[in-house]
């Protein structure tokens, strides 16, 4: 009984410290992103949108016919 009892305990114990671990983001900057490749955007920022996992940025910028492109 007392071993029963005492694994019961040491599973217990174990589960809550693996739940308390820092889970890692689900993907990385280089996978996505050139760091040794700038991207420079010039326009008008009209719009943000902050949803949970990302952020998106709506930018007017002047195509090269003139006009304006969202």
């Amino acid at each position: 009984m007392r071993i029963t009892i005492g694994l019961v305990g040491v599973v217990v114990a174990l589960g809550l410290l693996l739940i308390s671990v820092p889970v890692n983001a689900h993907h990385a900057f280089a996978a996505a992103f050139d760091e040794n490749k700038p991207l420079n955007l010039q326009g008008t920022v009209t719009k943000v949108e902050l949803v949970n996992p990302h952020a998106c940025l709506w930018i007017d910028v002047k195509a090269p016919d003139g006009k304006m492109v969202n």
